[in-house]
């Protein structure tokens, strides 16, 4: 096949999965879902430079999720996040796996999503990732209508008498 047919192949490609297509040496079409990237591990380091912060996500015995804002580095593929507080702490002691996220710059950027196992040492932890992904919200093939996410979501209403409070 020729540079030209394989170009076509890769518009028609596109136009028929509704994703990003690349082409590889002997016309191999190459689609990018939209919403998530694998990440590979070896280049983890080189990918979180791209972030600001994140936040670290643990999970009690009991409790809903906990989230803090971190600033984790990195060296020979683990991370390490110091300061970590009394319930973070706990948290890690009853679930030792958790996840980092680093949001996006912009709207239409992807988050950083990394799983790992913990090992704690006083008030920081160290952090081995198993798995990480690029993400952001899918395109939606109609308008958004006004006051709805922009992704694949829908928001449910709390049930009535909630404790739940709206944000400040």
């Amino acid at each position: 096949m020729n540079a030209r047919a394989c170009d076509a192949f890769a518009r028609v490609a596109a136009q028929a999965s509704g994703r990003l297509c690349s082409l590889y040496t002997g016309c191999i079409v190459w689609c990018v879902a939209d919403m998530s990237i694998q990440v590979e591990l070896s280049t983890l380091a080189d990918t979180v430079t791209r972030y600001r912060f994140a936040y670290l996500l643990t999970v009690g015995a009991a409790g809903p999720p906990h989230a803090v804002a971190v600033m984790p580095r990195i060296d020979g593929g683990v991370f390490t996040v110091e300061g970590l507080g009394r319930r973070t702490r706990s948290n890690l002691c009853a679930r030792p796996v958790i996840t980092l996220v680093w949001p996006p710059e912009s709207l239409d950027g992807y988050s950083l999503i990394v799983d790992g196992e913990t090992a704690t040492d006083g008030d920081s932890v160290r952090i081995t990732p198993m798995r990480a992904v690029l993400h952001r919200p899918a395109r939606r093939p109609e308008p958004v209508t006004e006051g709805a996410c922009g992704s694949d979501c829908i928001e449910l209403p709390l049930p009535a008498g909630s404790t739940a409070t709206e944000p400040k």
